[in-house]
């Protein structure tokens, strides 16, 4: 049976492994390689600077001390939001979440935001993130409140209500 060749491929390598570089042909060491290398002299540690470290916090006097006992509202994070200076543009530009979305989390318009937890609770994450908080724990205070809101829509559409 006579090998087809394939276009675009060499014949010497099995068609799924084309996509990948061959593996370079082992080069024989004559002892010569050591001459060769310049060992660099010792060099004296540099401190790395970074731009956090440089960065005083920002810190508003209307803003509450902000520790793991904060609960996060919607308004708390749009303060936090505007005292970094950080637009719901840029915001809605990292996070490919649409501007409306922002507002409805910042203004706890639950109605204008879809009725699944997870997608919310990735809105209100992605927003705490890129505005500098911890993304669990504003998840974690904000969430609730949409949670009775949505039980309690549920519950009126069904018409019997919940009791605890």
């Amino acid at each position: 049976m006579s090998k087809r060749r394939r276009r675009g491929r060499p014949e010497t390598r099995p068609p799924h492994l084309a996509h990948f570089p061959a593996e370079p042909e082992a080069v024989e060491d004559d002892g010569d390689a050591e001459e060769e290398l310049e060992v660099p002299e010792a060099v004296e540690p540099v401190e790395l600077v970074t731009a956090e470290a440089t960065e005083p916090p920002v810190r508003v006097s209307n803003l509450p001390a902000l520790d793991e006992r904060t609960v996060y509202t919607g308004a708390l994070l749009e303060a936090v939001r505007e005292a970094r200076g950080i637009s719901l543009k840029e915001v809605s530009a990292k996070t490919r979440i649409g501007v409306p979305s922002l507002q409805a989390v910042e203004e706890e318009r639950f109605a204008d935001l879809p009725n699944a937890r997870i997608y919310v609770r990735g809105f209100v994450r992605c927003l705490a993130q890129e505005i500098g908080l911890d993304a669990e724990q504003v998840a974690r205070t904000y969430l609730p409140r949409w949670e009775r809101w949505f039980e309690e829509q549920k519950s009126r559409k069904s018409g019997f209500l919940k009791v605890d």
